[in-house]
């Protein structure tokens, strides 16, 4: 654990202010270096955090995260349709949504809309393709 969690701190280096005025040519390979490092890092500290604690296994192992783990997925493909169409209508028919209230209405309503789809597809798509794959490994 120890391990990822220098990593996680060599990535928050690469993109700290310090390294990256160093080289104007090096500017983005830098920060893309570092932004990875984080992001897989954390992935494994958050892998070991759920295999070896139990109280977390049980709260991130739940029915709800695990479905959601399963139509990820579709959900990022079909958000980007939903959710400018939500955006749109809170926009139109929501006038008195100002601030920070328009976004959390349209990511709720959007939630609402794209869970079914996700499952839908899911079950329909991904599920046959992925048993098929099963199949010929073996």
């Amino acid at each position: 654990m120890s391990t990822f969690i220098i990593i996680t701190y060599a990535g928050r280096v690469m993109i700290s202010n310090q390294v990256l005025s160093f080289s104007h040519n090096y500017y983005n390979f830098f920060k893309l270096l570092g932004f990875t490092f984080i992001g897989c890092e954390f992935a494994g500290i958050l892998y070991l955090s759920v295999t070896s604690v139990k109280w977390l296994n049980a709260i991130l192992g739940n029915r709800l995260f695990k479905t959601g783990g399963r139509i990820s997925y579709s959900f990022y493909l079909f958000h980007a349709l939903i959710f400018p169409i939500m955006v749109k209508f809170t926009i139109e028919f929501m006038p008195f949504a100002k601030g920070i209230v328009a976004p959390i209405i349209s990511t709720c309503i959007s939630v609402i809309i794209l869970y079914p789809i996700s499952r839908l597809s899911y079950h329909i798509l991904e599920k046959p393709f992925l048993s098929i794959g099963n199949l010929t490994s073996k």
